[in-house]
């Protein structure tokens, strides 16, 4: 059963087209940075650590935007999803399915993660999202039986290395976003000349099951605002991932400069709204906005 104030937002967001995203999104990502002094207290934090330049609603207005293509999905089937989406780099995660090693895929608040899960699943991938609250508390068990449809099997942060480790071996994709902050271990690593504690998981799972490491981002098509281009990046090579145990030290390394790289190109993308490079945490990113 869904919702009724959920399936009301996600009738809302179906009834706009794509094309008008920008323009709703500017309009309520700058009044949410107005009236939110916390949140945007905090991306004024991120963006002096960054030493970036970009202005306080940016984060806000691309978040309200990947919530409105995620509020659509509610409404959507695999085909729909697919006929939606080009994926470039997707070959390894195939390889690995057949193999029975599965892919760790990282991503981060950046682009539009939650679509990016649903893509990989409309392409015929078991994909298992490793996830905390998603949006509000009220909405997170509506929220995981409508990816559940859409092809994706979401687990809580304190799901057992076991249960994930025979998700890989069935050949599935492994979701977890690198700057979540509802995790059970941290490892530091440098982002941005900074120390920062990192998710271990990736690197983990990766070292000690074999599985390809791979990171991801799914963005609007510039030239169509209702297609999604996701391009996939191993952070590994497979030489490596079927020589036996790998270095998790090393691979964890690898997550960091492939956070630090995205967050270089676009700082201003970043849907993040707590103090990330303090080690300050609330166990729900930001606004609870879906992991």
């Amino acid at each position: 059963m869904v919702l009724p104030s959920l399936a009301f937002a996600s009738r809302a967001a179906s009834l706009l087209a794509p094309a008008s995203d920008a323009v709703v999104a500017g309009v309520v990502g700058r009044a949410w940075c107005a009236l939110d002094s916390p949140r945007r207290a905090a991306v004024r934090a991120n963006r002096a650590a960054l030493a970036a330049r970009f202005p306080l609603e940016r984060p806000f207005i691309r978040y309200v935007t990947s919530l409105l293509g995620w509020l659509r999905l509610l409404g959507m089937n695999r085909s729909d999803v697919a006929a939606r989406t080009s994926i470039a780099g997707l070959a390894p995660l195939v390889a690995a399915a057949r193999e029975g090693r599965g892919t760790v895929l990282v991503a981060a608040h950046v682009g539009e993660w939650e679509w990016g899960a649903a893509a990989l699943a409309a392409a015929g991938l078991s994909v298992v999202a490793v996830a905390g609250v998603q949006m509000r508390a009220e909405w997170t068990p509506a929220l995981r039986r409508a990816k559940k449809r859409l092809g994706i099997e979401v687990v809580g942060p304190e799901a057992s290395p076991v249960r994930l480790a025979r998700a890989l071996r069935r050949g599935a994709v492994v979701a977890l976003l690198v700057d979540g902050d509802v995790v059970t271990a941290t490892a530091p690593a440098a982002v941005a000349g900074r120390r920062v504690a990192l998710p271990r998981g990736p690197a983990r799972l990766a070292a000690r099951f074999g599985a390809r490491l791979v990171a991801g981002r799914c963005r609007r098509d510039p030239a169509d605002s209702a297609r999604y281009l996701i391009a996939l990046t191993p952070l590994d090579t497979p030489e490596e991932s079927g020589s036996g145990p790998l270095d998790e030290a090393r691979l964890h390394a690898r997550v960091a400069s492939w956070l630090e790289a995205v967050l270089a190109e676009g700082p201003g993308e970043w849907c993040l709204f707590r103090p990330f490079f303090t080690g300050a945490g609330t166990g729900v990113d930001g606004a609870g906005e879906p992991a």
